[in-house]
């Protein structure tokens, strides 16, 4: 039982977080969600 708590937060944290931090992950982030709904940048 205290594995898969363990390994929940786990699944859902993006591997881009780690690979690139999290300026870089929230500015792809915001580039994407812009394109995805046509929105100006």
């Amino acid at each position: 039982m205290m594995a898969s708590l363990r390994r929940i937060p786990a699944n859902l944290r993006p591997p881009m977080l780690d690979d690139l931090g999290l300026a870089a992950a929230l500015e792809w982030l915001a580039d994407d969600f812009t394109h995805h709904y046509a929105l100006p940048a």
